[in-house]
């Protein structure tokens, strides 16, 4: 099999291209796609949601590549051998491209961790995990002023996401699903942008190989557990691109629910309880005072 612009030997079957030029097509896509959904401007200053997976680690290399001023965004939520591991492939990745890098703990935020949650049972550690690292990441996004956060979510990610809503019949949150969230369409919150979503997952771990980045190819031990695993479904790259881009283009009638504040963390949310303070209440016990202190 050889590169379809060189003869080279290939590296990737879809597309069909050499070392040089997937990395290159790697590159020149999410270049493109910040300019066709205007995710980005040269002049920002950006946060990079990083946990020192091949995603994100990828992300920051490719944005600063670019000549974008990024800084990293890292969640250490308490899950011994490996958010420990990931984190210090994150360290040794940022001091080595000199990029900025804050960690923020669960511990420290909401006087636990999902290692606790988990061993709790009373909830699939996913959800709660997923609840506090989105508001941690908006609270300190928020707090150090960034323009944009930026997060790794790539094609597979996104068409997961699609379906889990679907199965769930959470229209509000379907219609909200777009390559910008936040900023100006919804007020209290950093805008979030994705340029990996027109990536797959096996395209992001390729080019992570190639460069050689400090990355252990390893999956949270809770992974299993959640809906998100279950929609895991076998369809090729240009399938799962033209399902999303589907996705985007179409208009949903549906009724925004009402935004309000947070009446402990102060933050958007539609409920008095934020979600994340919720869980923080049930298994902390201490919501008012650790929320002070991200």
């Amino acid at each position: 099999m050889t590169c379809i612009i060189c003869q080279e030997p290939a590296v990737s079957a879809e597309p069909r291209l050499c070392q040089a030029h997937f990395t290159q097509w790697v590159e020149e896509t999410v270049r493109e796609t910040i300019t066709a959904y205007e995710l980005l401007k040269p002049d920002w200053r950006i946060a990079v949601a990083a946990s020192g997976g091949k995603d994100s680690t990828s992300l920051l290399s490719i944005l600063k590549k670019l000549g974008y001023h990024v800084e990293a965004l890292a969640i250490d939520e308490g899950i011994p051998g490996y958010r420990d591991q990931t984190l210090e492939d994150l360290k040794t990745f940022t001091q080595q491209e000199g990029i900025p890098l804050r960690i923020i703990r669960v511990a420290e935020a909401y006087g636990t961790t999902i290692q606790h949650v988990a061993e709790a049972q009373r909830i699939i550690p996913c959800r709660v995990c997923g609840v506090w690292r989105r508001r941690l990441l908006e609270r300190a996004a928020l707090g150090e002023g960034y323009d944009a956060l930026a997060t790794g979510h790539n094609l597979d990610d996104e068409v997961q996401s699609l379906l889990m809503n679907l199965a769930k019949a959470q229209l509000s949150v379907l219609a909200r699903q777009q390559p910008i969230t936040g900023g100006d369409a919804r007020e209290g919150f950093t805008r979030r942008v994705k340029p990996f979503i027109l990536l797959s997952e096996k395209h992001i771990a390729l080019y992570s190989i190639l460069k050689r980045f400090p990355v252990h190819y390893t999956e949270c031990p809770y992974h299993s557990l959640g809906f998100r695993h279950r929609m895991r479904i076998p369809l090729s790259y240009q399938e799962k691109k033209r399902l999303l881009l589907s996705h985007y283009r179409m208009q949903y009638a549906t009724r925004e629910e009402p935004l309000t504040r947070c009446r402990i963390c102060g933050l958007p949310s539609s409920r008095s309880v934020c979600a994340a303070c919720a869980y923080a209440k049930s298994y902390a016990g201490n919501t008012s005072q650790n929320e002070d202190n991200p």
